[in-house]
């Protein structure tokens, strides 16, 4: 059984987020070539339905949002959420609060087909100032 990492993800709601993951096992590169990834924003973890958010390496939003393997035999992701994803998200309650929290995960597809999570975490997005 794998034991996903834990991280959560800050965010401005009027900018962008732009990350790189790197995959190492025993403090070497670990080679995801063949691999395929998705992350997921929902609610909680194990909203029913349409994710927020919904990227894979096939899957890229109209908006230009992504999640890429970048360097496969280097084990490299990245991982983009343009700023018109991240402004679409639900804001807190009302009045507003400074900050509404999501959560999120990113499996990987290993070649014959086993997923595991990866990672996972809190998606927290900080209400701007700046419109």
């Amino acid at each position: 059984m794998m034991i996903p990492a834990e991280a959560d993800i800050r965010v401005a709601r009027n900018g962008v987020y732009r990350d790189l993951l790197y995959f190492r096992q025993s403090g070497q590169t670990f080679d995801i070539t063949g691999w395929a990834a998705r992350m997921q924003v929902r609610r909680y973890p194990g909203e029913a339905g349409t994710p927020l958010i919904d990227l894979g390496t096939s899957v890229t939003s109209s908006n230009g949002s992504h999640i890429a393997i970048t360097d496969a035999a280097g084990g490299i992701l990245e991982i983009f959420i343009a700023k018109a994803d991240i402004a679409a998200l639900p804001e807190a309650a009302t009045p507003p609060q400074p900050q509404s929290i999501f959560a999120y995960d990113v499996v990987l597809t290993e070649p014959g087909g086993d997923e595991n999570v990866y990672l996972k975490g809190a998606l927290v997005v900080d209400e701007g100032v700046t419109k």
